[in-house]
Parts: C-alpha cells; structure tokens; sequence
C-alpha cells in the first residue's frame, strides 16, 4: 500500500524529523537517506522498518537540524598560514591590493564544524521513538486507504453479482446469437 508518515523530535539542541514513504511492492525493498553520523545505526533502523511493515517500496528519511545553539566551528590555523603565504606571495609578485583575511577565511577546510561523531543513548532513543511513531502513522495511513480500496472493491463485487443475475435472462439468446455468427462466418469461409 502507498502511505507516508513523519515524526519530529527534540534532542540536545537537534531538532529530528524522519519521514517514510511507501509504494506497493511484492517485496519489503527499503532505502535510506541519514546522516553519515547516524549510519552505525542504519541496520538497527532498517530492523526496525522490517518488522512493522512487511512489504512495499519503503524510503526512509532522516533529518537533523541545530536548533537553539549556535554551530561551532574550528579553524585550522596551519592551513589558514598556508594559504595566507601563498597568496601573500602571490598579491606581492603581482603587486595587487586586497583584504587576504576576507579570502582566506572562504577557502575550503579553513574552518570546520565541530560535530561530534558518536551518538549518545538518549538521543539514539529519541530517534527510535519518533521512527516508531512514523512507522505507526504511515500503517495508519495504509490500513485507511485499504478499508477505501476493500470498500470500493466490495460495492464493484456487489454490482458485478446483481448484474450477474440479469446475464442469465439473456443466456438463451446470447447462445443462439453466437452459434449464428459463427455459422454465418463458416458459410463466409466455405468450411462447410
């Protein structure tokens, strides 16, 4: 069954949001999209799906966002001499004016954020709970398009049947209709 369901959470100054998607499938064919600081847990989470939802093209999203406290950041002073050198170098050779800080400052690794690479438990159950709680949303969302669809299936049934009953009121006909075409076509083809 088709379905989406989301959950959001907040831990240490992260603000969670997972989000899953299913398309009818024959079998369960999950992909995921986390942050690589949460790919230890990816089997965990793709346990998880597995055994809530049997089947379906299922993708997995989750997102975190600082929320609250701002990011910090590094900066690699070695790196930050390097380039400076070199451009300073460079400015002189060509005997150019221009604020070197500002460029140096945009060149890459100059900073870096300070991100830390593990998770803690607490937030590892966070994340738990609020994949179980989307799981719980989209199954909610499959079971009531299934009651549409088993709805919709059982009135077609039930008009299929009553209009069944009005087919043998003409069976009589229809099999003297038939076995006149195909007499008219055999005499067509001189089969007979």
């Amino acid at each position: 069954m088709t379905g989406y369901g989301k959950s959001v959470a907040e831990v240490n100054h992260k603000k969670i949001s997972i989000e899953i998607k299913s398309l009818n499938s024959k079998q369960a064919d999950i992909s995921m999209r986390i942050p690589s600081t949460y790919k230890e847990k990816e089997s965990e989470l793709r346990s998880l799906i597995s055994s809530k939802m049997e089947r379906g093209k299922i993708e997995f999203l989750l997102y975190v966002e600082q929320v609250a406290v701002a990011p910090s950041y590094s900066l690699n002073k070695a790196l930050f001499k390097h380039y400076y050198s070199d451009l300073k170098t460079m400015v002189t050779e060509l005997n150019e004016q221009t604020d070197l800080i500002k460029i140096v400052s945009q060149l890459p690794d100059v900073f870096s954020k300070d991100e830390k690479e593990t998770i803690d438990e607490a937030e590892w159950e966070i994340i738990e709970s609020a994949a179980k709680e989307a799981i719980a949303h989209i199954n909610e969302f499959r079971l009531s398009e299934g009651a549409v669809l088993q709805k919709e299936l059982s009135s077609r049934i039930k008009n299929i049947a009553q209009l069944l009953s009005e087919v043998s009121n003409y069976e009589k006909e229809r099999i003297t209709t038939v076995r006149e075409r195909i007499l008219t076509h055999l005499n067509e083809t001189n089969l007979t």
